[in-house]
């Protein structure tokens, strides 16, 4: 697996999961973020402010990655989605696609958008699709800002990728799976693959 291939990295379950494997010590400090812009100061106005936990790690996320891949690949691989899957951690493999959500209400004649907006879903061989609730920030250069273009790029979107997730939501109605992606990877295509090799002798 090259770097070219990463996809996504969840920086916060990968960092918790490299301290579980490796005990190693991490310095912490707490932050106190205020939730107003730089620079103004207003006493009364406190209600947006919180603490924060801010952690630091003498190796890089994708450092980490790499010291945990063959932890991660311990973890059972999936080929269906079912009820059955709900609170799992497991990897999937399939299509991976930028997929627009809308949902109306019509009254009077007349459409109402009550909810409209884009999600990554994976979708496996012969079964239904798992929308991945994701973050920006861990996306590979490139992918972080696919979900708020308001071109229709997104739907260029479309490549098989191997994603280790959480199952965190089953919706029995339209079986479909919601899942918090940690890794997702993509899988170069067999035929460009050989031709590479090919290209390399």
């Amino acid at each position: 697996m090259n770097c070219e291939d990463l996809i996504y990295l969840d920086a916060e379950y990968l960092s918790k999961k490299y301290e579980d494997e490796n005990n190693e010590p991490v310095m912490t400090s707490l932050v106190r973020d205020e939730g107003l812009q730089a620079g103004i100061k207003i006493p009364f106005a406190s209600g947006g402010a919180h603490t924060k936990e801010v952690k630091s790690y003498n190796v890089s996320v994708y450092g980490m990655y790499k010291g945990l891949k063959n932890s991660l690949e311990k973890y059972r691989e999936i080929n269906e989605v079912n009820k059955d899957i709900h609170g799992s951690v497991c990897w999937v493999s399939g299509r991976l696609f930028v997929a627009q959500h809308k949902r109306v209400r019509h009254s009077g004649g007349k459409e109402e958008v009550l909810e409209d907006g884009l999600s990554f879903e994976i979708e496996l061989n012969n079964t239904n699709n798992i929308i991945l609730v994701t973050k920006d920030e861990y996306f590979s250069s490139g992918y972080e800002n696919i979900l708020n273009l308001l071109s229709p790029i997104y739907r260029s979107v479309d490549s098989k990728a191997k994603c280790l997730l959480k199952v965190i939501g089953w919706n029995e109605v339209i079986k479909m799976a919601v899942g918090v992606p940690y890794v997702i990877q993509g899988m170069a295509n067999k035929a460009n693959s050989a031709n590479a090799k090919s290209r390399r002798r």
